[in-house]
């Protein structure tokens, strides 16, 4: 069994934030995917299930190290040892709305890294006739793909109904990519002169009072017919398949309207936006394997940014923009991670943007059923550093848009996050 794995730039960038969060509020860089079933999951048989599948993977008993070339390691144990992932179940009263489902799915993420399970942890939350399944994950080992490739592995399992727990599954191998060194210099010489023309749009981050750890989660689900019109006026205005450029220049937009209203003109806007960068899904289901987009608008300008917002992600995909970026943050490895996160919301805190964007895809929707449970929606519930604590996300499941604004306490109070959800219901689908 390989008992190394070599951690890429990003993966590095991902410690250093789980390091900024736990300085801060004592909270590690979680993440969270919830499924909405059909009908009571039993619990104790997921458990169970749970625990069989997770010791299939030496990687979830790891933990990063220094190699012996000084480049950071992920060093899993010799021998294969038995799972302990926390399976915790609460009930919710039978007249739930769908606010306290999302609220109590939102108190499952914000966990401390002491929690049993260590790097994932499950939550079933009851009501009525309905069981939301939460899967919690730690983002030093998933990003947002990795996690759903790790949960539909586990419904398989789930599924076939059998007692022997799966084989070990082998991570493939990484190489420790220290040198040519020119290359990673080349690469971050790209990085700086665009971040160099992103400082001249004046940009700005809410200030963040990072002593209130509490986060904020509103999920906008959207039905079939929405999500078309949504999708379609996406393409007319920003271009065919620039549903992210769209969905940031909207977000922007409701951000701006919110801070005017309340005598607080923004500067300009960098917007962070993740992709994949996947080769083979399959084996790529640990660790990080995406990068970034950054959108820019200056300050007091507002005319046509859909398609502007557009032209930036279609110019730095043909650049290359995302393979520096990871390439670049690999200069970044030499620094202990415990002073990467504090250079993270400090001297570097500008690379987090305004807010976070992602647009996840539709990778849920393989997932049909649970335990013979119908799968009824499934989301992202992404928690964010305390720069630029707001993000917003999408997901597809079946064919219908979940839309996920997240907000830390000390950066939008409760009557500005409610006051921004209205905008962007506006904003996005002309809802009063």
């Amino acid at each position: 069994m390989n008992r190394f794995r070599y951690l890429n730039g990003i993966d590095w960038v991902l410690t250093g934030l789980h390091h900024s969060i736990r300085q801060t509020s004592g909270l590690g860089n979680w993440s969270q995917l919830a499924l909405e079933l059909d009908g009571k999951l039993d619990i104790e048989h997921f458990r169970a299930a749970v625990q069989r599948y997770a010791s299939a993977f030496p990687v979830l008993q790891g933990r990063a190290v220094r190699g012996w070339q000084l480049a950071p390691v992920w060093k899993m144990p010799v021998k294969k040892k038995q799972a302990l992932v926390s399976v915790e179940k609460q009930i919710l009263p039978d007249d739930a709305s769908f606010e306290a489902i999302t609220e109590k799915l939102g108190q499952c993420v914000a966990v401390s890294p002491g929690t049993p399970g260590r790097y994932i942890g499950f939550n079933a939350i009851y009501t009525a006739q309905k069981t939301f399944l939460a899967f919690r994950f730690d983002h030093r080992l998933f990003d947002a793909r990795g996690a759903e490739l790790f949960i539909q592995g586990l419904i398989r399992y789930l599924d076939d109904g059998t007692a022997e727990p799966p084989p070990t599954f082998q991570i493939p191998p990484e190489k420790s990519d220290l040198r040519p060194w020119i290359k990673k210099f080349k690469s971050g010489q790209q990085v700086v002169r665009l971040l160099h023309r992103q400082q001249e749009a004046t940009p700005f981050q809410l200030e963040s009072r990072i002593s209130n750890p509490a986060f904020r989660f509103t999920l906008i689900p959207l039905n079939e017919p929405e999500s078309v019109a949504l999708i379609n006026r996406a393409y007319d205005q920003a271009g065919y398949l620039m549903l992210t450029p769209w969905l940031a220049e909207r977000m922007t937009h409701a951000l701006n309207t919110l801070l005017e209203k309340e005598g607080r003109p923004p500067g300009g806007y960098v917007i962070p936006c993740s992709t994949d960068l996947r080769a083979d899904t399959q084996k790529e289901m640990f660790f990080n394997h995406a990068s970034f987009i950054y959108l820019c608008r200056p300050a007091g300008e507002g005319a046509d940014w859909p398609k502007r917002f557009s032209r930036q992600f279609f110019e730095q995909v043909q650049q290359g923009m995302p393979c520096h970026f990871e390439n670049a943050w690999k200069l970044a490895r030499i620094i202990p991670a415990p002073l990467f996160g504090k250079l993270l919301r400090g001297p570097l805190k500008s690379f987090a943007g305004t807010f976070s964007m992602a647009s996840v895809g539709d990778g849920l929707s393989a997932i049909e059923s649970v335990a013979g449970l119908t799968v009824r929606n499934a989301f992202h519930m992404p928690m964010l550093p305390p720069a630029p604590g707001l993000g917003f996300f999408a997901n597809t499941f079946g064919g219908r848009l979940n839309l996920c604004l997240t907000s830390t306490a000390g950066v939008l109070s409760d009557k500005e996050h409610t006051e921004l959800i209205g905008l962007l219901k506006r904003e996005l689908l002309s809802l009063s």
